[in-house]
């Protein structure tokens, strides 16, 4: 009888461990989504300024 909830304890605490892990992969994954998008806007504004100093000096 000690064996199965012992089973079923150690069972228990490996799929809350996974999930745990699981969870702190996807939370990575959006941080890294989020500067990615950041980063994006950034070179995008740069490009913006870029053109308008080139249109500004040669226009």
């Amino acid at each position: 009888m000690f064996k199965y909830y012992l089973l079923q304890i150690t069972t228990f605490v490996t799929f809350l461990g996974l999930a745990v892990a699981l969870q702190r992969v996807y939370s990575i994954q959006s941080k890294h989504k989020e500067e990615v998008v950041i980063l994006t806007k950034d070179i995008s504004k740069m490009k913006a300024e870029i053109h308008d100093a080139y249109n500004h000096v040669f226009w």
